[in-house]
């Protein structure tokens, strides 16, 4: 419809700008709805990340999907998503690792940040470092919540991480419910 050409509109702008800037990675987040199955999931996905991929090869700038906070969205674990970036199969398509997120949800937070890093493996070219309470999106910096950061450079080691860290603090000084 139209509300998602606009939104397509707007990416391939964001993959055009990155290119000019020299900027070899964008994080462009799966498409969830609570209507979902994981069927469908995977068929509506498909179809968006297409809607990029031409000038990803174009521009050699790699797209890399991130986990969501929500266990509905079926793409909150490092399982959901290596099965979804390995069915898409396309070597300029990888994950971002969201610390905050995997403490949301919980079937992430069980897992625990060590075994999700593993399963994404070789296709973790991201992260998104944050800390919180597990409750919300606190954005914090490290060791200011709950989320246990030995577990997250472990899995980066084991996994022989090579990417960038970027670090979605923003809210430390200025939200209210951060103590």
């Amino acid at each position: 419809d139209e509300t998602y050409l606009y939104n397509v509109r707007a990416i391939r702008r964001s993959l055009e700008v990155c290119h000019v800037l020299d900027i070899p990675r964008i994080v462009i987040h799966a498409c969830t709805h609570k209507s979902f199955t994981e069927d469908m999931f995977y068929a509506y996905n498909r179809m968006f990340y297409s809607e990029f991929m031409d000038l990803a090869e174009a521009y050699g700038i790699l797209v890399m999907t991130e986990n969501w906070d929500n266990d509905a969205s079926h793409f909150s674990t490092g399982k959901q998503m290596r099965a979804f970036i390995d069915a898409i199969d396309h070597p300029l398509f990888a994950a971002c690792w969201d610390t905050a997120h995997g403490n949301i949800a919980a079937s992430s937070r069980e897992l625990g940040q060590y075994r999700n890093i593993l399963a994404l493996g070789d296709k973790l070219k991201g992260l998104h470092i944050s800390d919180n309470f597990g409750d919300s999106h606190h954005h914090s910096w490290p060791f200011a919540g709950i989320i246990n950061f030995d577990q997250v450079m472990q899995g980066l080691i084991d996994v022989d991480y090579d990417g960038y860290f970027n670090f979605e603090a923003s809210y430390t000084l200025l939200h209210q419910k951060n103590p």
